[in-house]
């Protein structure tokens, strides 16, 4: 997917070929048990996100200094449908607590914003602390 920032957002625009949007943010240092959750405001553009369930779920994957490797046993996600809507905007509070892997040093983080082609634009990002 082509990433570009503009007006001080993250752009992901993703492509019929390839639709799965992801960010990552690497060599970070974060003691999970600081960090209950991750909250994210975005905003999806030209996807087809009312007609997929699974292209409707923001995901967040991460690494531990325990565990290099991603896997879906180390995310968590939020529908779009338990998303806060403001206008244009998503609000999803992504609870990472309740993971059981969610533990030790956070070292990197995965931010998938759907899985789709589209326009997908990150204004905000937030841990919240426990």
């Amino acid at each position: 997917s082509e990433k570009f920032i503009e007006n001080g957002n993250l752009v992901m625009v993703a492509a019929e070929n390839f639709p799965d949007p992801q960010v990552y943010y690497r060599d970070v240092s974060y003691a999970a048990a600081d960090y209950d959750a991750i909250a994210v405001r975005f905003k999806a553009e030209n996807a087809n996100i009312n007609d997929n369930a699974k292209a409707k779920t923001f995901q967040i994957y991460y690494t531990t200094d325990s565990d290099d490797k991603l896997s879906e046993s180390k995310s968590s996600s939020a529908s779009f449908d338990e998303c806060i809507k403001d206008g244009d905007w998503y609000v999803a509070y992504i609870v990472m607590a309740g993971n059981e892997n969610w533990k030790g040093n956070i070292t990197l983080l995965r931010l998938d914003p759907a899985n789709d082609a589209g326009t997908f634009t990150i204004d905000k990002f937030v841990l919240i602390e426990a």
